[in-house]
């Protein structure tokens, strides 16, 4: 469990049974601080991978990627543009509301969906929510093709 909030992982720490806790991995910070050798089961990004801009989007799911185990699941919701009228005019006023409040980068909505493709993931599952404005997907780590024994 990987989070920058120290406050957050005190409250995942204290809600987790006991039989789970010791199952479990508490690191706090970034996926920067992830110490080498640590791989994972599945990740979760619900509503993270739009506050990057492109690039750095691109940079973080390579290297997240790189951290998950050969059949490992990526779980993602977050906000995707539709090509309603109404999807373009709520993303705007996120973005300026955000870049007013908070320190995020992005001014406006990345393309996560090929950044996970291009990092190697497939799409094994979807659904959308709230008019087709949210999308929540389930990612999949191929295995590595075996190779053939002659």
């Amino acid at each position: 469990y990987v989070e920058a909030s120290s406050r957050m992982i005190n409250l995942a720490t204290r809600k987790s049974s006991p039989q789970w806790r010791d199952r479990v991995r508490f690191i706090h910070g970034t996926e920067k601080e992830i110490p080498e050798g640590i791989e994972f089961d599945a990740i979760i990004t619900h509503f993270l991978l739009d506050v990057f801009p492109e690039e750095k989007g691109f940079c973080f799911c390579r290297k997240i990627y790189g951290r998950l185990k050969r059949g490992g699941l990526w779980l993602v919701s977050d906000f995707i543009d539709g090509g309603k009228w109404w999807h373009r005019v709520m993303l705007w006023i996120m973005y300026r509301f955000f870049s007013w409040t908070s320190s995020i980068e992005a001014t406006s909505l990345p393309p996560w969906e090929r950044q996970l493709r291009e990092a190697g993931l497939r799409e094994s599952a979807c659904k959308l929510f709230f008019g087709g404005f949210i999308k929540s997907a389930v990612y999949c780590k191929e295995e590595e093709e075996q190779s053939a024994s002659i």
